[in-house]
């Protein structure tokens, strides 16, 4: 994932939640994680704070006309499937309290953050000629747009890269093809602030054997990473406690304008907001609370 905003390029960050010790899963945090760090039982990634969406309700649009490779119905389907995975979790005490939603087309100017005012919102578009974000194994990049100093999750977006990736979506699944859901499931647990799990047989774990469809389906790992996160009572879980979660809002939210702490609007000022003060994590680019977390192929030998 890649995630921008704030004065410290935050990659996909994993960090380890306070969690019964039966569960291996990491959050993302604001800080990169160092190129050479992999998450092991009970070590994650352990600088900066946790992110997560503060709003009951954060909304989402699709590129349009979106892929000439695939069945674009087909692929709404799959990302309201996948969601639904994650936000229809059993918690104990209730499920998780947010809901993505969709709220129509977009285009890909849609991606990134715009820190000045213009219109923003979390976009998942589709990269058919050239994947211009690295390897060709990878899967699907999520940026997320964070507040530094709060950790609020401000904008995520998925780039798809259909320019290299013969993705299925139906099934049975060909023995070296990708599974869209398998996919857009694990990306989704990026887009709510789950890092990658050291866990083989999670959702969240970094590589996807071709063929599978296993990351269809959450583990108590993955549960537990997004049952810490959006507690009962519309609360959720930071790095400095327990806050109450924003009331139900579809747009994005909008840039942190002073230092002083408010609900989790705010950053470090104005200064720091500009795309190119943005860090990048995962990709060693410095911007400001931005990082990116990818899902890679594993490649059969």
């Amino acid at each position: 994932m890649r995630f921008l905003l704030a004065a410290t390029t935050a990659a996909l960050v994993t960090f380890f939640a306070a969690s019964p010790s039966a569960f291996a899963f990491c959050r993302t945090t604001t800080v990169a994680t160092d190129p050479s760090f992999s998450p092991t039982d009970g070590k994650c990634w352990d600088q900066g704070i946790f992110v997560y969406h503060s709003r009951t309700c954060v909304g989402y649009a699709v590129e349009s006309p979106g892929s000439s490779k695939l069945d674009m119905a087909a692929f709404r389907g799959l990302v309201e499937t996948a969601f639904q995975t994650w936000e229809t979790s059993s918690c104990g005490a209730g499920g998780p309290t947010i809901d993505a939603q969709f709220v129509g087309a977009t285009s890909r100017s849609a991606l990134g953050y715009d820190t000045k005012g213009g219109s923003n919102a979390s976009a998942i578009v589709f990269w058919d000629d050239t994947w211009p974000n690295g390897s060709a194994n990878e899967v699907i990049l999520t940026t997320l747009t964070f507040n530094k100093e709060t950790g609020e999750i401000l904008d995520a977006d998925m780039e798809v890269n259909t320019a290299e990736i013969a993705f299925s979506l139906t099934d049975p699944v060909p023995p070296n093809g990708t599974d869209m859901q398998s996919a857009l499931t694990h990306e989704v647990g990026h887009f709510f602030g789950i890092a990658h799990s050291p866990d083989r047989t999670a959702t969240m774990f970094a590589k996807y054997t071709p063929g599978s469809t296993f990351f269809r389906d959450l583990t108590d790992d993955d549960v537990g990473a997004m049952c810490s996160i959006y507690l009962p009572g519309n609360q959720r879980q930071t790095s400095k406690g327990k806050v109450e979660g924003g009331a139900c809002d579809t747009s994005a939210p909008p840039p942190p304008t002073s230092t002083a702490g408010d609900g989790g609007c705010n950053a470090t000022g104005s200064d720091n907001l500009a795309a190119s003060s943005l860090p990048l994590v995962a990709l060693g680019l410095v911007l400001t609370g931005l990082q990116k977390r990818r899902l890679r192929k594993r490649v059969r030998r």
